[in-house]
């Protein structure tokens, strides 16, 4: 959020939770560590029974991404 970032509820299918990143999040190339440091350990700590926490942001589209997918 410092950078501008902000997540997203997509969906929730049975007991899946499908996010999306924004702002300073999308192509960033820290979003995983993000995602399963912050964004995932607090969904847990609210709902621990929640099973997969899956990220559906294109992290490669947007005006500067800093993400560069493995070939």
């Amino acid at each position: 959020a410092a950078h501008g970032g902000f997540i997203e509820l997509i969906d929730v299918k049975r007991n899946n939770v499908y996010l999306r990143l924004g702002g300073g999040c999308q192509g960033c190339g820290a979003a995983d560590v993000t995602l399963k440091q912050g964004i995932e350990k607090a969904i847990r700590g609210l709902a621990p029974l929640v099973g997969e926490i899956l990220d559906t942001t294109d992290h490669t589209a947007g005006r500067s991404p800093d993400y560069a997918p493995s070939k």
